[in-house]
Order: C-alpha cells, then structure tokens, then sequence
C-alpha cells in the first residue's frame, strides 16, 4: 500500500465509523483496541502475533527503555526472542489520539525493509494495549557494545548505520532521533536502527512539540534548527544525528562529553559551535573523516552533505567491502520504490554514492518521480554531464523517462560499476562515443573479466543478468524483482576464478 493511500484509508473512513479507530468518538477503551487491532491486520497487512507469545515469556519490568516506550522482553513460540515496545500514555492525550499514533507509527515502521533496519514482525496485545514486536537484540545498544568490546570494528558499525540512514531517506522516511542509544547490535554482529515507531515520512510534518519526551534525553544529538520555534525533523537534522553517533561511536563517549549541563550544550549548538575533536580521529588518516563531520554539523541545514555522502566516505576507506552484498542492496531499494510505485529515475554512480573501491548504496532520491508522469530527459542531461553513460536507449533516442524499465537499464551500469569502480563504457572518452555505440550499434560494455571471470561459478550468471537488464527493447528486460532474486544468489565467492589443475 502507497502511503497516500494509506492517509486516504485512514483518514476518509473507507473503514466504516465502526472500524476506523478515529471515527470512534463514543467507543470505549476495549472497543478501541478491538477497532485498532483489526485495522492493523486488514489495511495495514501487518501482522498479529499475539497467540504466539504467552504471558508466562514476556518479563514482568520493561528491559530497558526507549523514546516514547517501554521495551519488554519475550519470545515467540519457535523461541525467537523479541522485543515488545508499549507506547507511553500521557495523561494529556485521549485514547482516540494515542491509538491513531499507533496506526500510524506501526504502518510507518513496517514499510521498512533493511538489514540495518531492526524490522518490525507484527504486534501484540499486552496489558490491554498495542505492544510492537521486533527482535530483541542480546548485545544492547552501541554504547553498551562497545565498552565490553573496545576491538570492536568501529568503522564496520558506522557504515551499516550509515546504510540504515541512507535506506530510510532513499525510500522517503526520517528516523528524528538518531543516537548510539537507539542503534542495537545483533548477534552476528549486524548493527540495526530501532526506535522506529516514531519515524515519520517526509510528507508528513514532524515537529519538536511531538517529541519533547523523547528529545529530552537526545539533545546532545540534536539539530540546532530544532531548537527554534517551529522545529520540524528533516534529513538534514538526521545527518546531524547521524553525525554525533558516529563521533560517539569513535569517541566511545556521548557528544559534549566534557559539559555537564543540557542547556550549556544548547548554547553552543545554536551558535554554531561544534564538538572537540576526540583523540582516537586525530591522526592523518582521521582528516578526512572529521572534515565530513564538521561538514554535517553547519549551522545551516542546506549545507550538510547527505546521508549517502557520509556513506561515501566510510566506504571509500574500507575497500574490502562486499561488492556483490552491496550491489544486491541496491538492487532491494530499487525493488521496493517500483513496487510502491516510484522510480528513482537517476540511478547511477554518484547517486547510488560507488566509491573508487567499487562500493556502493542506493542513497538518494533526488530524481525520483511518481509512476505515470514523463520526465523531461534534458533536465537529467543539463545537471548530471555523465548520466548518458547509465542512460536506457529509449532514453537517449526519444528524450521521455519510461520509468521502471529505464531504471533497470541504469541499474545494470550501476551494478557493473560497483563491481569494477569504473564507469560504464570507461574506454569511450567522449559521451557521444556512447551514445552513438548505443543507439547506432545496440552495444553493451566490455565484459570486465577481472571482476566476472569466465572462470568462475557465477560470472556468466552475472553476465546474463546484465546484458538481460541492458536489452534494447524495454519490454524484454527483467522487473526489480527478478533481478534482486538472481543477484541474492550470486556472491563474491563464486566470482573467483575456479582453480586451475
């Protein structure tokens, strides 16, 4: 379901006044929750877990808590353990409004998809409330992490949750509150964003008032323009969040360690003052990192780079990433846009931000554009001189977006540039060189035999993948769907050479 169609669902009673919780001014607690639960399953498709949990599994005092819940611990039947978050009731809101929030914070949560994305399974009734159901994370959150692990891969943690922030913006959410508290860590060590309740899409507005609980205890993370009057969470006050939790994380410290008092911290974000640098990124090779970060934390949101910038830089510096792994994710962002019904309509290198190392992510959304509607091709060709190279044929030769087709076009260049961390057609110096070769010729790029070697178990799968997507006639390529389901079983390893006897 389309968010918007979901706000429609919600807010035009396509429920009856009987069903949606919202019409149900007269309805009484328990008729609220029966209201909301069904509401929950039917339109939002999320599901209800709650026979699959006992009362005897979940603890009797919340674990730990968050934002705006509690946080219980249980398990499923199979012995899953979960996590259980219960909104907190504040006696200035109403129960209509507190399970309206519930609605919509749970559609919200569960349209998430990623693997540093702690993923919402479905909810529970507990304690004649909604209780949200995610995986319990043994290892805690990252402060806790890494003070019994001072080894632990800091940099590693940084680029997942790097690559959760960039997947939230990629698809139009905002996380708002983005701390090493609100960061937990597997156990296969995979690092995952929760607190995810209370994340908003960006067609929403999503002001400070609504999070004054929460915000309480993450002003050391905070924006400066949320401290303004009419505050509203943007990307930019993401990356600035995101900013302080990596300094955290390298730090082992929380931002501003050194001032005691809230409010003096206040003082200085608001006039632009940033934190010291911390001793473990004062080396050389810690310019580069702590240049970005003063770059997330200017005063003025516009000029804070994005969250695949910050993405960018990390994955230039580790060059032993998983190409395959990374490319198999971006091929995931571009599936779940086309089957909301968005294609990104940009896809290309500096958008999916591949470093020289080859590594790259889906990150930005900037030429997105809603199915059904034409693009002008020449606004892409005026602002981004190397698009031609990831550019559908159609493209080229009639000047009209065709939507999803094109963008699995430019997805095939994008994954060949992650594996090799070159352009497409890198041999041909001059964009009309390409045009002309593919357009004139029908040709499709060298196949690069260092990073798909004909000896290997899965290059010619790969190859095939490729020229599939790079098919002349739009209609004979693969959706988003088929091309995430072959590269799922294509891995780095089985793109070594085989060993000669």
């Amino acid at each position: 379901m389309k968010y918007e169609d979901f706000v429609s669902l919600l807010t035009t009673g396509r429920f009856t006044e009987e069903e949606a919780p919202e019409y149900c001014e007269d309805a009484n607690e328990g008729e609220l929750l029966s209201h909301t639960r069904r509401f929950l399953t039917e339109a939002c498709g999320i599901k209800d877990l709650t026979n699959q949990i006992t009362s005897d599994d979940i603890s009797l005092q919340p674990s730990t808590g968050g934002g705006f819940a509690d946080i219980y611990r249980s398990a499923l039947n199979n012995g899953n353990q979960v996590a259980i978050r219960t909104q907190y009731r504040k006696s200035s809101e109403s129960s209509h409004f507190r399970y309206r929030e519930t609605i919509k914070n749970a559609y919200n949560w569960s349209q998430m998809r990623h693997r540093n994305i702690n993923e919402l399974l479905g909810f529970t009734i507990f304690r004649n409330a909604i209780g949200l159901v995610s995986y319990y994370a043994s290892n805690g959150g990252i402060p806790q992490y890494i003070y019994k692990r001072p080894s632990a891969d800091r940099m590693n943690l940084c680029i997942q949750i790097s690559q959760g922030v960039s997947y939230m913006h990629s698809i139009g959410m905002l996380h708002g509150d983005i701390k090493g508290a609100n960061v937990v860590v597997m156990e296969d060590g995979t690092a995952k964003l929760i607190d995810l309740e209370t994340s908003v899409s960006e067609q929403s507005a999503w002001s400070f008032e609504t999070r004054g609980h929460s915000l309480r205890a993450s002003i050391r993370w905070v924006a400066p323009e949320i401290f303004q009057d009419e505050p509203v969470t943007t990307r930019a006050s993401d990356v600035y969040g995101l900013a302080m939790t990596i300094l955290e994380i390298a730090s082992g410290k929380v931002p501003w360690s050194k001032i005691s008092r809230d409010i003096h911290v206040i003082r200085r974000v608001i006039n632009g003052e940033t934190p010291d640098r911390p001793a473990q990124i004062l080396d050389v090779n810690g310019d580069s990192l702590w240049e970005l970060l003063l770059d997330c934390w200017k005063l003025e949101p516009k000029e804070r780079p994005s969250a695949g910038s910050v993405l960018r830089v990390f994955l230039a510096r580790n060059p032993d990433a998983d190409r395959c792994q990374l490319s198999t994710q971006i091929c995931e962002g571009v599936a779940y846009l086309h089957n909301i019904g968005i294609a990104h309509g940009d896809l290309k290198g500096d958008n999916v931000f591949v470093s020289d190392s080859g590594s790259a992510l889906l990150a930005d959304l900037g030429s997105a554009d809603v199915e059904g509607r034409a693009v002008d091709f020449t606004l892409f060709m005026n602002r981004c001189g190397y698009t031609t190279r990831w550019a559908a044929p159609e493209l080229i030769k009639y000047g009209v977006f065709r939507c999803r087709e094109a963008d699995i076009y430019a997805l095939g260049m994008t994954i060949l540039q992650t594996l090799t961390g070159e352009v497409p057609f890198k041999y041909k110096r001059q964009d009309h060189m390409v045009i002309m070769a593919v357009i004139g010729k029908r040709e499709f790029p060298k196949r690069p035999l260092a990073q798909i070697p004909v000896d290997s178990e899965h290059g010619d799968k790969l190859w095939d993948l490729l020229c599939w997507c790079w098919s002349p006639e739009l209609e004979n390529r693969p959706n988003a769907d088929q091309v995430v389901k072959e590269m799922r079983t294509i891995t780095r390893d089985g793109l070594a050479p085989t060993a000669q006897d």
